[in-house]
């Protein structure tokens, strides 16, 4: 288990991080290009507003799951920090809070993925391009976002499993 748990945070740390940083670093320079391109030449692409907002839709995507390891996402901080500063009972409170969110996140995420996947299908079926780009088809941005809660999913089985481990193996909280 543990050789797995090394390979999947290298993908995620080295391949899909980089992934998202080149889609951003993209972006930005397409950026800078229309913005050259409208003061020069005072013309634009009329399909770049919906080509950067997919793309940046995309790099953020597959990006949750690594905020979620890194521990820079939102979550019960405050309250789980007060329970756990004040020990005894209250830090076995914060560890089963902690359970709770963890669970909830992880149902909600495979709910998003099984009904997501019916989403899919329907893009696919019925070709649905962006409004301003005709080229741009949505689907596959459909299935970034579906593959960016599978990695959450991971990751919060992982979460999961940490905080279940704390505090059965541990005797404490």
């Amino acid at each position: 288990m543990g050789k797995i748990a090394c390979l999947w945070d290298f993908f995620q740390d080295k391949i899909v991080e980089n992934v998202s940083r080149a889609l951003l670093l993209g972006v930005m320079l397409f950026a800078f290009v229309e913005v050259v391109r409208r003061y020069f030449l005072g013309d634009t692409y009329i399909w770049y507003q919906d080509v950067a907002v997919y793309l940046t839709l995309t790099a953020v995507f597959i990006y949750f799951a690594i905020t979620l390891k890194a521990n820079a996402h939102i979550r019960l901080g405050l309250l789980v920090d007060y329970l756990e500063r004040r020990g005894g009972v209250w830090k076995k409170a914060a560890a089963t809070l902690e359970i709770l969110a963890h669970s909830l996140s992880l149902v909600f995420c495979i709910l998003f993925v099984w009904y997501g996947v019916e989403f899919v299908r329907v893009g696919v079926e019925f070709g649905r391009h962006a409004e301003n780009a005709d080229f741009l088809l949505l689907w596959p941005f459909y299935i970034i976002l579906l593959v960016g809660f599978v990695f959450l999913i991971v990751e919060f089985a992982r979460l999961l499993y940490a905080a279940v481990t704390k505090i059965t193996v541990k005797g404490e909280a």
